[in-house]
């Protein structure tokens, strides 16, 4: 027979007091509430220079088929907020940061400025974001173009000298997309509890 573990019921010093948030179909958080009222939906087929080709060749009905997709329908956030007001990052580094980035720089700043924060020891504030990290844009690129050196310098080592270019840079902090966007957003804001 196995015990049933007991578990202290213990209170937790945790206080949801802002929200902020950016959305599929809207731009801010009353126009995504109006959305939801008015029974509308952001869905939409996945934009035709979205996908290295068109989304149909993607596509098979059949589930968990490899390499495809079930659905030619996605929902799009169509404009990637860039506005950094209150918070301390350096403008050059964000400029080359993957929209998923300035999401959560967007949505966070928000969510901490829509509380009252007077008074506030922000050193005793952490941030936590979940998210689960799927290959972004940047996470992609950065793949193939390792992919492709990796790929020319087996050439070269079999004697193949045709000279091929590797086009691109990506700023190598979007390899960091689970845990960078919390801590840029804990710096950003000044807080020091932790991300």
């Amino acid at each position: 027979m196995s015990k049933k573990a007991s578990c202290p019921n213990k209170s937790l010093a945790i206080a949801i007091t802002g929200i902020g948030g950016i959305f599929p179909g809207s731009e801010s958080l009353d126009q995504f509430w109006k959305m939801i009222e008015e029974g509308r939906t952001a869905i939409e087929k996945v934009p035709a220079n979205r996908w290295p080709e068109d989304a149909e060749k993607y596509h098979d009905k059949t589930p968990g088929k490899a390499d495809k997709v079930l659905s030619t329908n996605c929902c799009a956030i169509k404009k990637v907020p860039e506005n950094y007001k209150n918070l301390n990052l350096p403008s050059d580094l964000l400029k080359n940061l993957d929209p998923l980035f300035k999401i959560s720089l967007q949505a966070g700043r928000d969510a901490f400025y829509s509380t009252k924060t007077e008074n506030l020891d922000k050193n005793r504030v952490s941030v936590i974001l979940a998210n689960i990290v799927l290959p972004t844009d940047t996470t992609s690129e950065i793949t193939r173009q390792h992919n492709l050196k990796a790929l020319l310098e087996i050439e070269k080592a079999n004697g193949r000298t045709e000279k091929k270019e590797i086009i691109g840079d990506v700023h190598p902090l979007n390899r960091l997309s689970a845990e960078l966007p919390a801590g840029l957003l804990a710096a950003g804001l000044g807080l020091g509890g932790g991300c």
